[in-house]
C-alpha cells in the first residue's frame, strides 16, 4: 500500500489529481514568504492563499515520504521566516504529525524547529512548545541540549501560559527519571553551555540580541 502511496498518488508524474497539487502549492507557499529585501511575497498574495498551500503541502508530506524530504525545507523555513503567524502556527501543528509519519525525515530539522520557541508571536511560541514537549516526552524525538534550553527560556517568558507549559514540560521530564539516570541531570551541562554562550552572543552584540537574523536571505530555503 504504502509502495502504491509513493508512486502512484503523490509524485509530481503520477496523472492523478492530487499529484496535480504538489508543485502548485509548493509554488505558491515558496511566493509567500518574504524577499531578502523584505518586500514583496506576502504582499503579492492573500494570506488565506499562502495558509492552504501550507497545509497542503504539509498533509500531502504526511503520505508520502519522497514527497516529505522534497518539501521540508520549505516548511521549516516558513516556520522561520514567514510573516503570517498564522501560517508558521499551521506548520508547528504539521511539524507534530510529520514526526509521527516521518519521523526519521523530520529528526534532522528539530534544531531549526526548536528556534520558533524564539518567534515574536506568543501564539506561535505556544505552539511549538506543545508540539515539541508531545514529541520529545513521548520518545518521538530526542530531548536535546541545545533545544532543552530554548524551552528553559521559556521559563521566565512573558507570557503566563507559556512559562506554565514550560515548567510542566520540565515537572513530566522529570517524571521520566529512573533510580540511576535523570534526563533532566544528563542535558544541564549542555543547556547550560548553551545559555551561557547566548548570553556572550548578547553582550558581544551589545544587547541587540537576534532580531532580525532570520529575515537574512529570506527567500532561500534553510538547509539541514
Amino acid at each position: 500500500m504504502q509502495h502504491l502511496v509513493e508512486a502512484e498518488l503523490v509524485p509530481a508524474a503520477a496523472s492523478n489529481l492530487v499529484s496535480c497539487f504538489g508543485p502548485v502549492a509548493a509554488r505558491v507557499a515558496a511566493a509567500g514568504l518574504p524577499t531578502a529585501s523584505g518586500v514583496g511575497g506576502p504582499t503579492r498574495l492573500p494570506p488565506v492563499l499562502h495558509r492552504a498551500a501550507v497545509l497542503c503541502l504539509s498533509k500531502m508530506a504526511c503520505v508520502s515520504r519522497a514527497f516529505c524530504d522534497d518539501h521540508l525545507p520549505l516548511l521549516v523555513t516558513t516556520l522561520a521566516r514567514a510573516s503570517d503567524s498564522r501560517a508558521r502556527v499551521n506548520v508547528a501543528v504539521a511539524l507534530g504529525d510529520l514526526a509521527a509519519r516521518q519521523p526519521n525525515s523530520v529528526e534532522p530539522w528539530t534544531e531549526h524547529v526548536y528556534g520558533a520557541l524564539r518567534d515574536g508571536d506568543a501564539t506561535v511560541r505556544a505552539t511549538t512548545l506543545a508540539t515539541l514537549a508531545h514529541l520529545a516526552l513521548n520518545d518521538m524525538i530526542k530531548a536535546k541540549g541545545g533545544g532543552v534550553a530554548e524551552v528553559a527560556l521559556l521559563v521566565v517568558d512573558e507570557d503566563g501560559g507559556i512559562k506554565k507549559r514550560a515548567r510542566a514540560f520540565f515537572d513530566e521530564l522529570h517524571r521520566k527519571s529512573t533510580a540511576t539516570s535523570s534526563p533532566i541531570y544528563n542535558l544541564v551541562p549542555d543547556v547550560i553551555s548553551r545559555l551561557s554562550a547566548a548570553r556572550r552572543a548578547v553582550v558581544d552584540d551589545g544587547g541587540d540580541g537576534d532580531d532580525g537574523a532570520a529575515d537574512d536571505g529570506a527567500a532561500a530555503p534553510l538547509s539541514n
